[in-house]
């Protein structure tokens, strides 16, 4: 029998040999030049901060393997102004191949000046409309429409004939609440926005809810207040179903400010981590929670995909190493996925599928 530290020994093995597969032919390769905007100081400093640590844990195993990169970062204070101002300055002095932005306010003014200059860039959003939009992006997140209907489909499959979505008012949900129409039919999928600053009445929201048949209630990408939305359901005559990203709703900060009882019937999905890079990040950043290790391990891969399509592009063409990245497979790294699809969208097993 196995035991952990040959189980870790044999991943580390694994892992590496992800990382290695494209280096034998380095001594041709341009030094990788890769920018990041990031939130480094304001109330999304941590966020920023774990991304960080992914991309200068990478930067470190790239130069064990001999790969020469400079990585900038710069601190976009989610500001959308201060984004544009940053991107600008990137495409104005014509130095970095690739650009991941954090936050989707941020990405929405980085992303047509990327496209624009013809930068390839890595986003942390579920707003599948930037990969739409710029064939140079790459959404490295959870993908909307693929959970949101592998829910639909579940819960369908176990009874339920109405969902309810419930989220920020925000451009993307509908790749969300479009596919539960699918799924449902328009006339029984019950859309609720509601602003970011202003959270709704959820008791009675909730109330109405049950009484109009729904089944279950699917949140992306969050709303205003999960603990006060968590702690409304957990009443004995609502109770339903709340399906979401974990990342956003459970959170060590949401799951200490909520009684053991209100997430009793919370279904999360979301991104997961190679054992192997967990306990890297984790040795190195001790107090990183689940949402700190898969920020990290996306800005981790980020510069990993960007230096493996560089060994393939040599002249730094664009759409070469847009299609490199696209038919890299091979690549096991940090988050558990088999790449990215066609649509430039990561491509990752659901919790949703083994449910199906």
């Amino acid at each position: 029998m196995w035991n952990g530290k040959t189980i870790t020994a044999i991943l580390a093995v694994l892992f590496f040999l992800g990382l290695g597969f494209l280096f034998f032919d380095r001594k041709e390769t341009p030094r990788l030049e890769f920018s990041a905007i990031l939130p480094m100081t304001g109330d999304n400093s941590a966020s920023g901060s774990a991304s960080r640590a992914g991309l200068l844990l990478a930067k470190e195993d790239l130069e064990k393997a001999g790969v020469e990169s400079h990585i900038r970062i710069f601190d976009s204070k989610r500001s959308s102004d201060e984004a544009l101002s940053i991107m600008s300055t990137i495409a104005d002095d014509n130095t970095s191949q690739f650009v991941f932005s954090s936050f989707s306010n941020v990405t929405q003014v980085v992303n047509p000046i990327a496209f624009r200059r013809k930068l390839v860039i890595f986003y942390d959003s579920c707003n599948c409309g930037f990969a739409e939009e710029n064939q140079y992006s790459f959404q490295f997140y959870f993908d909307p429409r693929l959970e949101c209907r592998l829910a639909g489909e579940f819960y369908k499959s176990k009874g339920a004939s109405k969902v309810a979505f419930l989220g920020l008012d925000v451009p993307y949900g509908k790749y969300c609440y479009e596919n539960l129409q699918q799924v449902f039919g328009a006339e029984n999928v019950l859309v609720e926005k509601e602003a970011e600053d202003l959270r709704k009445d959820y008791g009675a929201l909730l109330a109405s809810f049950k009484e109009e048949g729904v089944g279950f209630v699917i949140s992306v990408p969050a709303v205003s207040d999960f603990p006060a939305l968590f702690s409304a359901n957990s009443k004995s005559e609502i109770n339903l179903p709340i399906v979401c990203f974990d990342n956003a709703c459970l959170t060590e900060n949401i799951k200490n400010n909520s009684e053991e009882a209100w997430l009793s019937n919370i279904v999360p999905f979301g991104l997961s981590a190679s054992p192997y890079f967990e306990e890297r990040i984790l040795s190195l950043h001790p107090d990183f929670d689940h949402q700190r290790i898969i920020e990290a391990g996306i800005a981790y891969d980020s510069l990993q995909y960007a230096s493996r399509a560089l060994s393939k592009c040599k002249n730094i063409d664009s759409e070469c190493l847009v299609e490199a990245i696209k038919k890299d497979k091979k690549y096991k790294g940090a988050i558990i996925s088999n790449g990215f699809g066609d649509d430039r969208v990561l491509d990752y097993k659901s919790v949703f599928e083994d449910w199906n």
